[in-house]
């Protein structure tokens, strides 16, 4: 502006050769750089969309051809824009480990006589359909088991390893209490194992 306003004539000529040095010095740092950033952003978007257009075509033969039949083995069928149906739960096999049922029902059973929530509140075949559906155990297989643990009394300890394996599973609670640090639970587990180490705790 200088230039053009100045009456000099070399003013003017001085001030056109400084805006091409400007404008050559800004074509090789700034706008270089961010067309080669623009370039970078353009080329990283084509490999996203031509890798997921690629996975996309190779996975489509595999796509099973009834789309009422549950993807993921193991679990319920549920129908879109519908409720869970808890009694249609699948049978697949489901890796439980050894004695996890009846540590279970022993936590249930301790929490019972703290006076705490537990799966005997309410409707025993509602709550052990929920405790089927996370656990992949069939219920049938539940309920057998939780006849047995619905007192203390009623603990099945007629087997020559009973005393022995239910001394495991409460040994178990036991450091799972005090991991938690509850000691309501940890003092009725105590009892319970002594309870279970008496000689004349046998099922009527």
């Amino acid at each position: 502006m200088e230039g053009l306003l100045s009456q000099k004539h070399w003013a003017l000529s001085v001030s056109v050769a400084v805006a091409a040095c400007l404008l050559f010095i800004f074509r090789l740092t700034w706008f270089s750089k961010s067309s080669e950033a623009c370039r970078f952003l353009y080329l990283a978007g084509d490999a996203l969309s031509n890798e997921k257009l690629g996975k996309t075509q190779a996975e489509r033969p595999q796509t099973s051809p009834k789309p009422e039949i549950a993807i993921r083995q193991g679990l319920p069928n549920i129908p879109q824009g519908k409720e869970p149906d808890l009694e249609q739960i699948n049978d697949a096999p489901h890796e439980l480990g050894k004695g996890a049922l009846p540590t279970y029902f022993l936590h249930e059973l301790l929490k019972k006589e703290c006076n705490r929530l537990n799966i005997y509140d309410g409707d025993i075949h509602k709550t052990t359909l929920y405790c089927a559906h996370i656990s992949g155990c069939k219920q049938k297989n539940i309920l057998s088991k939780a006849q047995h643990y619905k007192t203390r009394q009623s603990i099945n300890l007629s087997t020559p390893n009973a005393r022995s394996t239910h001394r495991k599973y409460l040994e178990i609670l036991l450091q799972y209490y005090d991991a938690i640090c509850d000691d309501t639970l940890y003092k009725q587990a105590e009892d319970l194992q002594a309870f279970i180490e008496r000689p004349s705790c046998h099922k009527n």
